[in-house]
C-alpha cells in the first residue's frame, strides 16, 4: 500500500479481519464444489475528521490525533463482497429488508416530549450484518491481507456487499427484540417495537439498519440496552443526537428535529453556498412546464451550460431526502422534479430559487413541544388541493399534512393521477389522500396506546367536498368519480374522520399545493412548526427572505443575475 496513511489503514484491515474471524464469518475449502461460482471482494476504506472530544469512548475505529489536540482521524476498512455477481435463485432469493420510516420517527419524537420524564437515547449494532447465518451456499475468493492456506472461503454468515445481508440481519434482530425482549411489533408500521413495563410506562424501539433509536421511561430504555448489550456487541451513543442522518436536539421539553449538516453539505456540493438568499422556495410569477423544455439550440447550449454546474437529476434526488425535516420545501421540490428528463433554463432557475432559499433558512428544522395539560396525543389533519395547476396535463396538487399536538407528524405534497372537473372534485381527491394518511396515523396510535377518543378533525376549505365527505348521496357532478375517493365517505361513516371547514387563509395545507407570497408563506411555515434552531443565538439565525429583492420577472433574467 503506497498510501502515506498506510500505517493506519493496514491496522484497519487486520481489525476488521480479526472481527470477521470473531464471528466465524467463513471456513476456509480447499476446492469447490461441482457448478459453484466463487465471488470476488474489495477493501472499502473510509477516513473521519472529527473532535477528539466527540469520539465515542467505545470505538472500534483506528485513531491518529492530530498534534494540536483537538482534532482526530477515525480510519475504517471493510470488507465487502461484491454482490453484484451473486446470481437471482442460487445465491440469494428475497432480499426486501424494512426499515422505520421518518414519519413514524417524527411522530415518536411527537409522543415524547408528551411527558417530561421520557428520555431518547440511541445505539449502534457493531458489525451488524455479521450476526446473521447464511441459508445459501455461497463461496467467496479469500480477501487480500488474510494468511489464508486456501483460494476460496465457505461464507457462514452474512458479510457485507451481499444482497440479502440487510434481510437476513432484520430477521435476527426482529426475531431478538420480539421473542427474547418481549416487545410487540407494530402491525402498522415497520419496524417499530413497544412495550409497556409492570407499571403501564412504554418505551419504543426502531430499528433503521443498524442504528437503534430508544424512547421510553428511563428505566425501561436501560433495560432495553442491557438486553442489547448482552446479545450483540454495541456501541452505546448515549442521548438520542443524530439518527439517520438527522440533526435531535432535545432540550428544556423540546425537541428539535434538522438537517443543517446536510443542507450545508449539498449547497457546497452544488455551488449555492454562496447565492442570494430568497424568502420563499417556488416563484409565484414562474410557471413551470414541458414548454420551457429546451425547444431550439440556443437553449439547449443554455441548459448543457447550466448541467454542468447543477446536475439537475442528483440535485432534486438530494432535495427529496432534506423533505423528511424541510416541509416548507415540499411542493417546490414536487414541482421540479417533474422535469428531471430534460429541464430548460427556467427549470434551473426554480430549482436554484430552492437552494438559494434553502441558504438563508439552512438552520430551519421541525419543532416539537409538548401539548400542555392535553392527556391523549392529539391528532388533527388539514387538506388541500389547488385546481389544474399542472399546466401540461391540467392535474391538480394535493396536500395534506397532520399534526400531533400541534407537532407536524406527517405531510405530503402529491400531483393527482387524473383531471378533475371542478375544485371540489379536486379538493375530495385530496381529502382522499388525507384520509387514508389520518386513519394509518390513528392505527400507529392506537397500537402504542394512545387511542384517539373522538373522530379525527380534517379541515378542508371546499363547502362542496364538506357536502361530499358527509353525504351518501351521488351528485351528478360527482357520479364518475373513481371508487377510492368515496373511501373518505366511509372513515366519516365510521366516526375515524370528521370533515370541517375551514378558511383558505387557515388551511396549513395550502402550502403544499401551490407557490404562496412572503407573508402566507411565512405565517403557514410558522404554524407547521418549521422554525429556526430555537437553542442557536439569535444574532446567527438570519432568515434569507429579508435579503430578498422580490419575484424574478423571467427565467432568463433570473439566470443573468445568477451566473
Amino acid at each position: 500500500m503506497a498510501s502515506p496513511e498506510a500505517e493506519f489503514w493496514t491496522k484497519a484491515m487486520a481489525d476488521e479481519l480479526k472481527s470477521l474471524k470473531q464471528h466465524k464469518t467463513w471456513e476456509a475449502v480447499e476446492r469447490l464444489p461441482v457448478g459453484a461460482r466463487p465471488i470476488g471482494c474489495r477493501w472499502v476504506y473510509k477516513r473521519k475528521i472529527t473532535k477528539s472530544s466527540q469520539i465515542p469512548p467505545d470505538t472500534t475505529w483506528v485513531l491518529r490525533h492530530d498534534p494540536d489536540g483537538v482534532t482526530s482521524y477515525r480510519y475504517k476498512a471493510r470488507l465487502c463482497i461484491l454482490g453484484y455477481r451473486q446470481r437471482q435463485g442460487i445465491d440469494y432469493t428475497n432480499t426486501y429488508a424494512p426499515v422505520v420510516r421518518s414519519d413514524i420517527l417524527r411522530l415518536v419524537l411527537a409522543l415524547s416530549v408528551q411527558d417530561k420524564e421520557i428520555i431518547a437515547e440511541q445505539m449502534d449494532v457493531m458489525t451488524a450484518f455479521l450476526n446473521a447465518h447464511l441459508t445459501e451456499e455461497i463461496y467467496m475468493d479469500s480477501p487480500k491481507g488474510m494468511k489464508a492456506r486456501t483460494r476460496f472461503v465457505k461464507l457462514l454468515r452474512s458479510i457485507y456487499g451481499l444482497k440479502q445481508a440487510p434481510r437476513e440481519w432484520f430477521k435476527v434482530i426482529d426475531a431478538f427484540l420480539v421473542n427474547e425482549c418481549g416487545f410487540q411489533r407494530a402491525k402498522s408500521a415497520s419496524c417499530l417495537y413497544f412495550k409497556r413495563g409492570p407499571t403501564g410506562r412504554l418505551v419504543i424501539v426502531g430499528v433503521y439498519v443498524d442504528d437503534i433509536p430508544i424512547v421510553g421511561h428511563p428505566e425501561l430504555v436501560q433495560e432495553t440496552k442491557s438486553a442489547l448489550s448482552k446479545r450483540f456487541k454495541m456501541s452505546d451513543m448515549g442521548e438520542l443526537q443524530s439518527v439517520i442522518g438527522f440533526d435531535v436536539d432535545r432540550q428544556g421539553g423540546s425537541v428539535f428535529l434538522s438537517q443543517e449538516r446536510y443542507t450545508k453539505t449539498i449547497l457546497d456540493t452544488y455551488g449555492m453556498a454562496e447565492s442570494r438568499p430568497v424568502s420563499t422556495p417556488a416563484d409565484a410569477n414562474l410557471k413551470l412546464s414541458t414548454s420551457l423544455c429546451p425547444q431550439n439550440q440556443a437553449d439547449r447550449e443554455l441548459a448543457a451550460l447550466e448541467g454542468q454546474r447543477i446536475n439537475y437529476r442528483a440535485a432534486v434526488g438530494h432535495l427529496m431526502w432534506l423533505l423528511h425535516t424541510r416541509p416548507d420545501i415540499a411542493y417546490a421540490v414536487n414541482e421540479v422534479s417533474r422535469y428531471v428528463q430534460d429541464p430548460g433554463p427556467a427549470h434551473f432557475v426554480a430549482l436554484k430559487r430552492v437552494f438559494r432559499y434553502l441558504n438563508g433558512t439552512r438552520n430551519y428544522g421541525l419543532l416539537f413541544e409538548g401539548g400542555g395539560e392535553t392527556a391523549t396525543p392529539l391528532l388533527v389533519g388539514y387538506s388541500d388541493s389547488d385546481w389544474g395547476g399542472d399546466l401540461d396535463t391540467r392535474r391538480s396538487t394535493s396536500g395534506c399534512v397532520f399534526l400531533l399536538n400541534g407537532c407536524p407528524v406527517s405531510f405530503r405534497s402529491k400531483k393527482q393521477t387524473t383531471v378533475a372537473l371542478s375544485s371540489c372534485e379536486a379538493e375530495t381527491v385530496a381529502s382522499t389522500l388525507a384520509a387514508t394518511e389520518g386513519v394509518w396515523l390513528r392505527n400507529v396510535l392506537d397500537e402504542l396506546g394512545f387511542p384517539q377518543a373522538q373522530p379525527t378533525p380534517l379541515h378542508v376549505d371546499n363547502q362542496g367536498a364538506i357536502a361530499f365527505a358527509n353525504s351518501e348521496i351521488n351528485h351528478s357532478k360527482m357520479k364518475h368519480l373513481a371508487l377510492k375517493d368515496h373511501f373518505v365517505r366511509e372513515l366519516v361513516a365510521s366516526n375515524q374522520i370528521k370533515v370541517h371547514y375551514v378558511r383558505s387563509c387557515e388551511n396549513l395545507a395550502d402550502i403544499f399545493t401551490k407557490p404562496l407570497g412572503k407573508h402566507k408563506f411565512v405565517e403557514f411555515r410558522a404554524a407547521l412548526k418549521c422554525v429556526p434552531h430555537p437553542h442557536m443565538n439569535l444574532d446567527s439565525q438570519v432568515e434569507g427572505g429579508n435579503r430578498d429583492t422580490g419575484a424574478t420577472s423571467s427565467p432568463q433574467s433570473a439566470l443573468d443575475q445568477q451566473s
